[in-house]
């Protein structure tokens, strides 16, 4: 358990960890996240209830803008402060202070309205550590 910076090392624990279907569920999340934010440093943790692979806009913890977390039965899409984003689709559930997530249930979810959009203020507003989203969505 713990963080992975080795994406061959952190590969490999979610496949030890995760039920085959989740794991390559969770890989084409990893690569829908990757394709969209090409600059996004990844971080993989593999923790007590979840596998997760974070994403962050920066070196800077306030500037993780995602996360995906794999957990015994699904797959979500997280959004680290997701309060903060614009959301019109209402694509994002969840009732922490901050955080936001979809649930990933097979590859047609990826291609949801608004998804892109939505990881693209994502790390856009983590890429300003966390600027009130109106302010830097001007660009």
């Amino acid at each position: 358990m713990g963080y992975v910076t080795n994406s061959r090392d952190g590969i490999a624990r979610l496949k030890a960890r995760a039920e085959p279907n989740l794991a390559e569920l969770a890989l084409l999340v990893r690569r829908f996240v990757r394709s969209n934010a090409p600059e996004a440093r990844e971080i993989f943790f593999d923790g007590p209830y979840a596998f997760s692979m974070i994403y962050n806009a920066g070196p800077q913890y306030a500037q993780s803008f995602a996360y995906i977390a794999v957990y015994k039965k699904c797959v979500n899409l997280g959004f680290a402060q997701g309060t903060m984003l614009p959301d019109p689709h209402r694509v994002m559930t969840g009732t922490g202070r901050l955080m936001r997530h979809v649930r990933i249930s097979g590859p047609a979810d990826l291609e949801r309205r608004g998804l892109v959009e939505l990881l693209d203020a994502a790390v856009t507003l983590a890429a300003n550590s966390g600027v009130a989203y109106e302010r830097v969505s001007k660009r």
